[in-house]
């Protein structure tokens, strides 16, 4: 089954929506209008962290993120932070997949709505279609075809070399 087009952008925009509105509401708000950002980073072992600025950088690439002629860039920027925070969490000692690999989780919802909503994206990194077996056997046979030409192309070449060496003796007598 194929999604449409249009389909495929819908569900792009909302995970991204999805992402942006969780950005929004749960990282940079915290980070930029209350304590809590402060709070938090120094039981992470960061008590002199420029929250502020750590805000202001989430809000700037969940903007490029969400426009659509910089959301690639958006992304990027965006796992950068993502692995500040997985090493953060890392030194922290915090459970694995709940605290260190969240980073990850809200990267893949990311990169999924970027994909499902960019065909650019889509061409760079397009769906694989067809099935593992099917693609073994492409593999297999291309690999067989190409051992038979070379094997043909030797048995091409030495028959032209005993050609030309039965050609040489009967010019010679």
């Amino acid at each position: 089954m194929t999604l449409s087009e249009t389909l495929m952008a819908r569900i792009g925009w909302a995970f991204s929506a999805l992402f942006g509105l969780f950005m929004l509401g749960a990282s940079v708000a915290p980070k930029v209008f209350t304590e809590i950002g402060a709070e938090t980073m120094a039981g992470l072992g960061w008590p002199d962290a420029p929250v502020l600025l750590i805000g202001v950088l989430e809000l700037v690439c969940t903007l490029l993120f969400l426009l659509p002629r910089t959301g690639l860039l958006g992304a990027v920027l965006m796992m950068a932070i993502f692995g500040g925070a997985i090493v953060t969490q890392m030194r922290a000692g915090s459970p694995l997949y709940s605290h260190t690999l969240f980073a990850v989780w809200l990267g893949i919802l990311m990169w999924g709505g970027l994909w499902l909503r960019d065909p650019a994206v889509r061409r760079v990194w397009p769906r694989v279609s067809t099935p593992a077996s099917a693609s073994a056997k492409r593999t297999a046979s291309g690999v067989a075809g190409s051992i038979c030409r070379r094997a043909s192309a030797r048995r091409v070449r030495t028959s032209l070399n005993e050609s030309c060496a039965s050609r040489a003796s009967t010019t010679r007598a």
